[in-house]
């Protein structure tokens, strides 16, 4: 969820990176919510957002 909420917050995957001591996984998981459509590229401003199955999933977990 760290990640989702990062990239929703608008860091780059380097920024993440950098957060995450370099981590490779970071790449792994943002290729992830992406293919599970939780995040999608907006290219107008080059921001990742949240689309709405992923909005609904940040939302279970943390009301469960």
């Amino acid at each position: 969820m760290y990640i989702l909420d990062c990239l929703h917050d608008g860091l780059s995957e380097d920024q993440i990176n950098n957060n995450c001591d370099g981590d490779q996984i970071v790449k792994v998981w943002i290729d992830f919510l992406k293919d599970i459509s939780w995040v999608l590229k907006d290219e107008s401003n080059n921001r990742w957002v949240r689309t709405d199955k992923g909005r609904q999933q940040m939302i279970s977990y943390y009301h469960i």
